[in-house]
C-alpha cells in the first residue's frame, strides 16, 4: 500500500474493520438465506470499490465513510428496508 507508515496503518484498520464486519455477518447469517444474500452482495460491492480505490492509503482514508464497517451495516439496513434493490 502506498502512503506514509501512519496512513498505511490507518487505511489497513479501515479495510480490516469492514472485512471483519462482512465476514462476521456472512458467518452469522449462514442459515438465513435472505440475510446471507445481502451480505454476499455487500462483499461483492466492497471488493469492486476496493479495486477502484487501489492501494492508495490516502484515498482510503479520505473515503473512509464509504469504506468502513459502519457503512456496511448501513447498506444492509437499506437493503432490508427496500431502499436498495439487489
Amino acid at each position: 500500500m502506498k502512503g506514509t507508515e501512519k496512513q498505511v496503518k490507518w487505511a489497513e484498520d479501515i479495510i480490516n474493520g469492514a472485512k471483519e464486519t462482512i465476514r462476521h455477518n456472512i458467518e452469522r447469517s449462514a442459515n438465513e438465506p435472505e440475510e446471507l444474500k445481502i451480505w454476499k452482495w455487500i462483499e461483492v460491492q466492497y471488493n469492486k470499490t476496493m479495486e477502484q480505490v487501489g492501494d492508495n492509503a490516502a484515498m482510503i482514508i479520505n473515503n473512509r465513510k464509504a469504506l468502513d464497517s459502519d457503512r456496511m451495516v448501513y447498506l444492509s439496513d437499506q437493503v432490508r428496508c427496500g431502499f436498495i434493490k439487489i
